[in-house]
């Protein structure tokens, strides 16, 4: 019996021993990565039930951005901004989702995390001051001649940039909106999009700004009312000098169309502007897009530089949220893009992405807008 109480206490004792090192091993581990673990919790924001439920024009004027202000067209980061980490609840009808969203959530910004640091020595465009754009300008011309290589490029060294909503306005002396006409430190999903897509095809400062409010508004007039704020109705129509509507192409077979009626007059009272004076009030639109339970159907037909806008079955907006496809080295399809959850610029997977949208029920699909190989610029004026 005696024997049998001493084999009992050195067990005991021998278990009390094993415990007691794992938990000093693992808060040994845990304090030696603190600044590794800590960044990658931080960015395991849990989102993603609808990040498209709203086009980014078509939110409140009191969801705007709460930074400081910025003025001209010279408003860039004179160095790196720190921004800090939102952490977004979400609510789930269905527990097992909500957990499986923050798992993709919490793998994929983990990734973009250690992705971020073996990239370390490329300077980030958000962090560039207006003093060495023009430098940035001639090395990406030298060494990439073509749009797509530039679209790469430039929106590759822009991951990372914080998101702001609603980021840029008509400058400072904007009579509705006087956010900056260009601000590289700060994006939304559509400005990521616009800034892109004129910086790839520019080669000096001036030229940048030049091309960027032609991409933004219409009849040449920098006004909140010539802006382009409908993707399809205003931006696409307008840019169809740069940009093409390939959804159908791209789609083989599986194309589908949508028909909604659009007011513009009610977006700008929305944005605070009673003057709807000349601005064309309600159209009906019908266009084409790829339902979302086939667009790993349709993969390889993506090019990289595409631009996927999200379609939304919301009424009054085709288009919730848009970013490039991007095709890496890899092999991979990325889904690059300017989140408002994630709270920055970031890479997704095109097959995460696909999941995402198969369980939101409120995304219908994509559109899909190619840049032009060779496009035709006319009637651009630099902005004094």
């Amino acid at each position: 019996m005696a024997l049998r109480k001493l084999v009992y206490i050195t067990l005991l004792v021998f278990l009390f021993l094993v415990l007691k090192i794992s938990t000093l091993n693992l808060k040994d581990i845990t304090f030696a990565n603190k600044g590794k673990l800590t960044r990658i919790l931080k960015s395991s924001t849990s989102y993603l039930k609808d990040s498209t439920s709203f086009s980014e024009e078509q939110q409140a004027p009191n969801l705007k951005k709460n930074q400081s202000n910025f003025n001209g067209s010279s408003s860039f980061n004179k160095g790196r901004q720190i921004q800090s980490i939102q952490i977004f609840s979400i609510h789930s009808e269905d527990d097992r989702f909500f957990k499986e969203e923050q798992q993709l959530v919490t793998a994929l910004n983990a990734t973009e995390y250690l992705e971020s640091n073996n990239s370390l020595h490329i300077e980030k465009l958000y962090e560039i001051s207006i003093d060495s754009l023009g430098k940035v300008f001639e090395d990406t011309v030298m060494a990439r001649a073509g749009i797509i290589e530039r679209i790469e490029h430039f929106s590759e060294i822009s991951l990372g940039t914080p998101y702001v909503l609603s980021s840029l306005g008509e400058g400072s002396c904007g009579q509705y909106d006087n956010d900056p006409i260009v601000d590289l430190s700060r994006v939304d999903c559509m400005t990521f999009c616009e800034q892109i897509l004129a910086i790839s095809i520019s080669y000096d400062y001036d030229e940048f700004i030049n091309i960027l409010q032609k991409i933004r508004y219409h009849s040449e007039i920098v006004s909140i009312k010539t802006r382009n704020h409908f993707v399809v109705a205003d931006w696409l129509f307008n840019n169809n000098w740069l940009v093409d509507d390939v959804t159908e192409d791209v789609a083989e077979n599986f194309c589908r169309e949508m028909t909604k009626t659009i007011n513009r007059h009610q977006l700008l009272l929305n944005l605070g502007c009673k003057d709807t004076t000349n601005v064309p009030n309600s159209q009906t639109l019908t266009i084409p897009y790829i339902p979302k339970e086939h667009l790993l159907k349709i993969s390889h037909n993506l090019k990289s530089g595409d631009i996927a806008c999200i379609i939304t079955k919301k009424r009054g907006i085709f288009v919730s949220h848009m970013g490039f496809i991007i095709k890496n080295e890899k092999d991979q399809i990325l889904f690059r893009n300017a989140n408002k959850f994630a709270r920055k610029v970031i890479n997704e997977p095109y097959d995460k992405l696909v999941y995402r949208l198969m369980r939101q029920q409120s995304t219908a699909g994509i559109t899909i807008i190619r840049a032009k190989v060779n496009f035709t610029m006319t009637n651009v004026t630099v902005l004094e």
